[in-house]
Protein backbone atom coordinates (compact mmCIF):
# COMPACT_ATOMS: atom_id res chain seq x y z
CA UNK A 1 0.00 0.00 0.00
CA UNK A 2 2.78 2.36 0.55
CA UNK A 3 4.91 1.58 -2.53
CA UNK A 4 1.47 2.28 -4.26
CA UNK A 5 1.18 5.97 -3.04
CA UNK A 6 4.89 6.56 -2.85
CA UNK A 7 4.90 5.66 -6.15
CA UNK A 8 1.89 7.59 -7.40
CA UNK A 9 2.77 11.08 -5.45
CA UNK A 10 6.58 10.43 -7.46
CA UNK A 11 4.97 10.43 -10.73
CA UNK A 12 2.65 13.23 -10.05
CA UNK A 13 5.90 14.84 -8.96
CA UNK A 14 7.43 14.31 -11.81
CA UNK A 15 4.88 15.01 -14.44
CA UNK A 16 4.95 18.33 -12.62
CA UNK A 17 8.06 19.13 -13.41
CA UNK A 18 7.97 18.47 -16.91
CA UNK A 19 4.75 20.20 -16.96
CA UNK A 20 6.75 23.59 -15.25
CA UNK A 21 9.26 23.26 -17.52
CA UNK A 22 7.23 23.62 -20.34
CA UNK A 23 4.83 26.49 -18.87
CA UNK A 24 8.12 28.50 -18.86
CA UNK A 25 8.69 29.82 -22.15
CA UNK A 26 6.83 32.64 -23.42
CA UNK A 27 5.32 33.72 -20.11
CA UNK A 28 5.37 37.34 -18.96
CA UNK A 29 7.18 37.12 -15.60
CA UNK A 30 5.97 41.01 -15.00
CA UNK A 31 2.96 39.85 -13.81
CA UNK A 32 1.66 39.81 -9.88
CA UNK A 33 0.16 36.59 -10.44
CA UNK A 34 2.78 34.77 -12.23
CA UNK A 35 5.06 36.31 -9.11
CA UNK A 36 2.61 34.92 -6.51
CA UNK A 37 3.21 31.73 -8.28
CA UNK A 38 6.39 31.15 -8.56
CA UNK A 39 6.66 31.84 -4.76
CA UNK A 40 3.78 29.54 -4.34
CA UNK A 41 5.77 27.09 -6.40
CA UNK A 42 8.98 27.70 -4.86
CA UNK A 43 8.13 27.13 -1.44
CA UNK A 44 5.40 24.19 -1.63
CA UNK A 45 7.97 21.57 -2.86
CA UNK A 46 10.18 22.20 0.47
CA UNK A 47 6.82 22.29 2.41
CA UNK A 48 5.63 18.68 1.20
CA UNK A 49 8.37 16.90 1.72
CA UNK A 50 9.56 18.22 5.25
CA UNK A 51 5.46 17.31 5.94
CA UNK A 52 6.17 13.54 4.37
CA UNK A 53 9.63 13.28 6.62
CA UNK A 54 7.95 14.63 9.37
CA UNK A 55 5.10 11.93 8.58
CA UNK A 56 7.68 9.05 8.57
CA UNK A 57 9.48 10.10 10.93
CA UNK A 58 6.35 10.46 13.42
CA UNK A 59 5.13 6.90 12.06
CA UNK A 60 8.79 5.46 12.25
CA UNK A 61 8.57 6.41 16.29
CA UNK A 62 5.09 5.07 16.86
CA UNK A 63 5.89 1.88 15.61
CA UNK A 64 9.33 1.32 17.70
CA UNK A 65 6.90 2.47 20.42
CA UNK A 66 4.82 -1.00 19.90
Amino acid sequence: MLKKIFFTFLGIMMTLVVLQAQDSMGVDTTDIGYKIGYKIGSYLPVTVLILIALFFIRRAYRFKEK
